[in-house]
């Protein structure tokens, strides 16, 4: 299962365990000792988004998922 959400993206196991997330987003200016970045990819961000969506519904159209919250749900029981 595939849940795409702004700015990010979480993949589900067969058994509906969240197994990972990727983020993307328009901007990042986190600025520490471990993070000095500066990064702006607004267009990135955007087709990211676009793509997240398209694998959302492919993904779970193949494995018969109509409803992300009532799929979560089902798992936790």
């Amino acid at each position: 299962m595939v849940e795409a959400k702004k700015g990010y993206t979480i993949f589900y196991d067969k058994d509906r365990k969240d197994i990972m997330t990727l983020y993307v987003v328009e901007s990042n200016t986190k600025d520490d000792k471990c993070h000095p970045v500066n990064i702006q990819q607004k267009e990135e961000a955007e087709a990211f988004a676009q793509f997240s969506q398209t694998l959302m519904q492919d993904v779970n159209s193949a494995n018969g998922i109509t409803d992300i919250k009532a799929a979560k749900k089902e798992s936790r029981k």
